[in-house]
């Protein structure tokens, strides 16, 4: 009930004001005109039977006054006569004859015996002394009563039609010269919302104009304030964008000058790993060597965070430009395999780079930037196992594999890896002397590169970081290069690394000597 109260009620708001002012005029004029026809009709109706019953009274009368010779003389065909004669008046359907025993003694009607029952008269017959020897029935059709209903009907409801056009014009006319200030109010609304200065006439009776003289004061405040708003965002934005400009002269400035002085910081540090490697030969000294060895490590070091930081301050500033060509993948493994294998034995790690022939097109040395920062990473962060280093051809790339077994990623913090300086628990978890910068690295190369790196990572199992490189095809291929490339099984990437790893766990006899500087 209360849903079809609700939808009814949508639909009459829906309508326009004209359209709900023209309806209140008309709907009690609809309601009294409705009250006043049903009244007339019914006094018409019972006029009318009055009048048709009054006819039929007379006519049975004028029967029964006809009918007294042959009812003292019981003559039957003389009333027969009279009857048929009755019959031929209009509207009559029947007239019965009855003596004053109640015999009938002459029946006339209509052939329609499925006639609709009329009005019906009796008027008795008197003789000379003044008894009633019978009585006379007459039954009158009431066609003409119906015929006279509908043709009333029929004009009622086209002189209500009539006047309810009328009313309704009437109301619309005034609706629409009512709500005529409503609605430029309306469109003015509009225009405002759409940031245009409006104002309206002041047009109406007093209310109208107080409504009017207020959204023209509202307006202009309005406006006044859009263009004083709009004035302040620009100049905001004029003075933002030239401290954005200034900021970034100053950061190319800044980065220029870093990569130009990156050669003259340098020299100092090449000349302190000179001088150590002098002093190393020459001293015997147990603590002393051990002090030069602790001496060239923070070198080492430090010559690794100056390299970080040329790095990324040359693509920072646009100075790095990817110099693509088409080279056999396996010969930046090789390279890996020669950097990292003695760090990763020192350490007690296998480091596992599976032979391929695959050929990519890609940048060779930021390539190798990228495997070799992911591979010093998975070094710095294994304890036990090792490292796998694979690549497997996906359709038009090759998928580049860097899988290790160590520490693992926990998921809230591999966005953040990402991050200059960021490390993850560094104090507790680096095996290495991690900076922060080659996850970095790695990162503004890939996008440099326009290569898709991901990474997959379970905490206390390892790390799978995979990049995406597009392969060369076999028509541009080298003709040296007609072998397949061997099928890899899929396995998961932990137990890839575990597998290839199994049988190099840290010989716990052994010392562990200090790790060598790492590239992350």
């Amino acid at each position: 009930m209360n849903r079809t109260q609700s939808s009814r009620k949508i639909k009459v708001t829906r309508l326009s004001l004209v359209w709900q002012l023209g309806l209140l005029a008309v709907l009690p004029a609809l309601l009294a005109m409705g009250l006043l026809l049903a009244l007339s009709m019914r006094e018409y109706v019972n006029s009318a039977e009055i009048h048709i019953r009054r006819q039929a009274q007379t006519l049975a009368q004028q029967v029964a006054v006809l009918a007294q010779g042959p009812m003292a003389t019981e003559d039957k065909r003389a009333l027969l006569r009279l009857a048929q004669a009755t019959m031929s008046q209009p509207y009559i359907q029947q007239v019965q004859i009855w003596s004053y025993e109640g015999e009938l003694l002459t029946n006339v009607e209509t052939a329609d015996l499925r006639r609709e029952a009329g009005l019906r008269v009796s008027s008795p017959v008197f003789n000379s002394s003044g008894g009633e020897p019978g009585t006379i029935t007459v039954e009158r059709g009431l066609e003409d009563l119906y015929a006279a209903q509908r043709r009333a009907w029929t004009n009622i409801l086209l002189a209500v039609a009539l006047s309810l056009a009328a009313v309704l014009m009437a109301g619309i006319w005034a609706a629409r010269r009512i709500s005529s200030p409503v609605r430029k109010l309306a469109d003015a609304v509009d225009r405002l919302a759409a940031g245009e200065p409006v104002q309206v006439d002041i047009v109406g009776a007093g209310e109208v104009q107080h409504l009017q003289e207020g959204f023209n004061k509202a307006a202009k405040e309005l406006h006044d304030s859009r263009e004083l708003l709009e004035e302040r965002v620009r100049e905001a934005t004029a003075e933002l964008a030239e401290k954005n400009r200034v900021i970034e002269q100053v950061s190319q400035a800044k980065t220029r000058l870093l990569a130009a002085a990156s050669h003259d910081l340098r020299q100092p540090l090449h000349a302190l790993v000179l001088f150590s490697e002098g002093l190393a030969q020459a001293e015997r000294d147990p603590v002393q060597c051990e002090r030069i060895r602790q001496m060239r490590e923070c070198v080492d070091s430090l010559d690794q965070l100056f390299a970080e930081l040329l790095n990324i301050s040359q693509i920072d500033a646009g100075v790095l430009r990817p110099q693509r060509s088409d080279f056999s993948l396996n010969r930046l493994f090789d390279h890996i395999s020669r950097n990292f294998r003695p760090v990763a034995e020192a350490q007690h790690l296998r480091l596992v780079v599976r032979h391929t022939d695959l050929w990519v097109n890609s940048d060779y040395f930021m390539l190798s930037r990228i495997v070799g920062n992911l591979v010093a990473n998975a070094v710095n962060y294994t304890r036990t196992g090792g490292i796998l280093v694979a690549a497997r051809r996906r359709g038009a790339i090759v998928r580049i594999d860097v899988v290790d077994t160590g520490i693992g990623i926990a998921p809230d913090h591999q966005q953040r890896i990402f991050d200059e300086y960021y490390q993850v628990n560094a104090g507790e978890n680096a095996l290495g002397r991690g900076l922060g910068l080659g996850l970095a690295t790695v990162q503004r190369l890939t996008t440099l590169l326009g290569l898709h790196l991901t990474l997959k990572s379970v905490p206390g199992q390892g790390s799978w970081f995979q990049i995406e490189v597009p392969l060369v095809s076999a028509a541009a291929e080298p003709a040296s290069r007609t072998q397949a490339t061997p099928a890899v099984a899929e396995t998961t990437p932990i137990e890839t690394a575990a597998s290839s790893t199994h049988a190099l766990k840290p010989e716990r006899s052994r010392p562990r000597p200090s790790p060598r500087p790492s590239a992350a």
